[in-house]
């Protein structure tokens, strides 16, 4: 999957659905790259940019509209016509979204999305010299790097969550091997949760020179009446989130949220004596 270069000093300010300010970061890729003259140009029905709206918003440049378009939109707003939503990402398109047609995608069965490795070429000049000056040369180096590349099928349908379908490997030009993921389309699932179950699962992964963080949410089953699954990983309520597994060479941590009552006055209480109450049943029925 793509890298994530931060690029410190590279913000800007945009607008959310409230018409708004908000300051958000804009990052690359690939670490060479400082502006959208470094990027690809896009192809048909690519993501050009991806926007983060979990917590602290940033913005993902992947490639550059053709000339003759609009500059890909830079706006928090879901509703500017170019913005296709997953959750808490906004993948925004070169042309608007109605003058496409993107069809709607059937469950399980019509990829929504693929994302590719890709080639990104770098060139750069170099000067070489002999012993007089004025026979000095140039010499041009092409430095290839892998970037992804996200390109929309078909839209998933309301309240649906998109999912890896199948993956394949494939020989990029250059002789390495590139990987290509499929996504599909699922139902929100309808399952209540069981006790101790957790209704969703946290996927972070943070930035290579860290600050920002790609944050995937996976509904895993729904809470009961009265209960609410946490929707942020950094949830205070107290037995709400569990700390799940870390993948230190990937920088990515998962955690685990659990269903916890909306009524604040009992929230933690309620947890603890039925989580205790499950234990003292188990050991009755052991005994």
């Amino acid at each position: 999957m793509a890298r994530l270069i931060d690029q410190q000093s590279t913000t800007t300010t945009t607008t959310n659905n409230n018409n708004e300010s908000v300051q958000a970061k804009i990052i690359y890729e690939l670490d060479w790259m400082k502006s959208d003259n470094d990027l690809p140009e896009c192809e048909l029905n690519q993501v050009c940019n991806k926007i983060d709206t979990y917590s602290t918003p940033w913005i993902q440049k992947s490639c550059r509209c053709h000339r003759e378009q609009s500059p890909c939109s830079l706006s928090l707003n879901p509703n500017d016509g170019y913005t296709i939503i997953e959750k808490n990402k906004q993948y925004k398109l070169c042309e608007p979204i109605v003058t496409k047609k993107l069809p709607t995608c059937r469950y399980f069965r019509d990829i929504t999305w693929t994302i590719t490795t890709t080639i990104s070429t770098r060139s750069s000049s170099s000067s070489s010299s002999v012993k007089e000056p004025e026979h000095q040369q140039e010499s041009t180096y092409h430095h290839n790097e892998n970037i992804t590349k996200q390109e929309i099928k078909c839209l998933c349908p309301t309240n649906s969550e998109a999912y890896i379908l199948k993956h394949h490997v494939y020989k990029m030009a250059n002789g390495e091997l590139g990987y290509r993921y499929y996504f599909a389309c699922s139902p929100e699932t309808k399952l209540r949760c069981k006790r101790k179950e957790p209704c969703r699962l946290f996927t972070i992964r943070k930035g290579i020179k860290s600050s920002v963080e790609s944050v995937t949410m996976n509904t895993l089953c729904q809470c009961s009446n009265g209960f609410e699954c946490p929707n942020n990983h950094r949830q205070t309520i107290s037995s709400s989130i569990m700390i799940g597994t870390n993948y230190p060479i990937d920088n990515i941590r998962t955690y685990s949220g659990y269903c916890y009552p909306n009524n604040n006055n009992n929230n933690d209480s309620n947890i603890q004596n039925d989580w205790n109450d499950d234990d003292n049943n188990n050991n009755n029925d052991s005994s």
